[in-house]
């Protein structure tokens, strides 16, 4: 008795019935595929959870400990609505490089709406040592996340990778002292 070699395609008939056959590896492919909408809905279900905890419980007390001064690497920064027009604050974790420039890392990136409303209008105020301080802010995907991160204290750091789904490098130019 003779045994035909297993082959690595399968033949199926398609609706118009002619033969076509499709690799064996498609189990691999689906398996992939699936994998990939479980990380997406993981990262949804993320930035739901954590923005609800972020609103409700740890803002508006950070939102008061920033703007006293009491926090020194967060800041309140103030952008304006890219649909309402309406001012929006939101308290962030930032780095202070030199006088004239702020960094900060976006937990969701360019899905945050604050990041999203500085996309649309860069003017931003930052609520910093007890004054407003006018800026311009710009979004800066291609930024090496980790290696800014490394400037911030590490309990920043560790809470933004408990939290962060596509976290992103932004940047914000104050103006001039007048």
């Amino acid at each position: 008795m003779t045994v035909a070699p297993a082959t690595t395609a399968r033949t199926t008939e398609n609706a118009t019935g002619n033969a076509t056959e499709s690799a064996a590896g498609h189990g691999a492919e689906r398996a992939a595929e699936q994998a990939a909408a479980l990380d997406a809905a993981e990262a949804r279900h993320r930035k739901v959870q954590t923005r609800r905890l972020q609103r409700r419980l740890l803002n508006p007390p950070m939102r008061m400990l920033a703007c006293s001064g009491v926090l020194p690497h967060h800041a309140v920064i103030e952008t304006t609505g890219r649909a309402t027009g309406r001012r929006r604050r939101t308290v962030v974790g930032v780095v202070r490089d030199q006088d004239s420039v702020v960094w900060l890392v976006a937990e969701h990136g360019p899905r945050a709406g604050y990041v999203r409303n500085l996309v649309a209008d860069p003017n931003v105020r930052v609520h910093l040592r007890g004054r407003w301080l006018p800026g311009v802010a710009a979004l800066l995907p291609d930024d090496d996340v980790a290696a800014r991160l490394a400037a911030f204290p590490a309990h920043h750091a560790r809470t933004l990778g408990k939290f962060a789904t596509t976290p992103a490098t932004v940047r914000v130019r104050l103006a001039p002292a007048a």
